[in-house]
């Protein structure tokens, strides 16, 4: 098994593997280079989740749905899921008291506390979005809180245009 901080273990039958324990260990043994030194993976890259959305019918009358699959390396963790809608220069990110243009600071978060398993977003049923046609819709999510959790998000590029209404 490999260790998120890139260190590899091993049990069971172990021959020809330097590990400094029996050859049939029945607990975890870390492995080691020949000259004893630990032997190292390198550490587990970020896991990016996955962003989806899609639409249902014409402006006229649609129903948009925009999603994210918590990668399981952060499932549980204190986090932050974003919702934005980009057209031309205007940004507005869907917060709790609904939709808002980003003028600055912290982006308004869609869902705050531990990142569950998935995140469905309904952004509408059955409404005229005509006159929106083009607007790009993100979704994405950060581990951390209010302060932290954007700006982890954008380092490690953990979101994604998931769909341009049309």
């Amino acid at each position: 098994m490999i260790g998120t901080d890139g260190s590899v273990w091993v049990w069971g039958k172990t021959t020809h593997l330097a590990t400094g324990a029996p050859d049939k260990s029945t607990t975890p043994v870390r492995v080691t280079l020949a000259n004893g030194a630990p032997f190292d993976a390198g550490r587990v890259g970020e896991a990016p989740g996955t962003f989806a959305g899609g639409q249902d019918g014409p402006l006229s009358n649609v129903t948009v749905d925009v999603g994210a699959l918590i990668s399981p390396l952060h499932r549980g963790k204190t986090g932050r899921v974003y919702v934005a809608a980009l057209a031309g220069s205007t940004a507005l990110f869907l917060g709790p008291n609904g939709w808002a243009p980003y003028t600055g600071g912290v982006f308004p978060a869609d869902g705050r506390g531990p990142l569950p398993r998935t995140v469905p977003v309904n952004i509408a049923s059955g409404l005229n979005f005509s006159g929106l046609e083009g607007v790009q819709l993100v979704v994405g999510y950060g581990v951390g809180d209010d302060a932290t959790a954007a700006a982890e998000m954008v380092r490690a590029g953990r979101y994604k245009v998931v769909h341009t209404l049309n």
